[in-house]
């Protein structure tokens, strides 16, 4: 038996021994993405969430005044979410689901009033007042 014999199976139990942990501690050494994960900066409260939808949709005042002036519906895309801007009342618009299909979020101009019977999968920003719908007592 050669002599190298024992030094080759040592060497190559160690290769193998270090191959599963290689990127864990080139990672180590490099700390190429050592930064924490992102988190969502709304934490649960729904005026902070509020806060960060308004600034996110702010780049879009313009567009929305226009469509305000023009009572008009535009469908845009900002940092890769669809909204769509609603120039018109909310007695115009009926939240019809073949309009929202694929919408992240609904900007309106002024007040906005969602009807009870239509759910709305997409967020919802109003230039003024958000009511809700008044409950109406079943005829008896």
């Amino acid at each position: 038996m050669p002599s190298w014999a024992p030094l080759a199976l040592t060497s190559v139990t160690a290769a193998l021994l270090a191959l599963p942990v290689t990127p864990a501690l080139y990672e180590l050494w490099k700390r190429g993405d050592a930064t924490p994960l992102p988190t969502s900066r709304h934490d649960g409260r729904i005026a902070n969430f509020a806060d960060v939808l308004r600034s996110r949709l702010e780049p879009l005042r313009p567009q929305l005044e226009r469509c305000r002036s023009q009572r008009e519906l535009l469908r845009t895309c900002i940092d890769g979410m669809d909204v769509l801007l609603v120039g018109c009342n909310s007695q115009d618009f009926d939240f019809d689901p073949r309009v929202i299909e694929g919408i992240d979020a609904v900007m309106f101009s002024q007040d906005a009033l969602i009807p009870a019977e239509r759910v709305v999968e997409a967020d919802v920003y109003s230039d003024g007042a958000l009511p809700s719908p008044k409950s109406k007592a079943p005829s008896e």
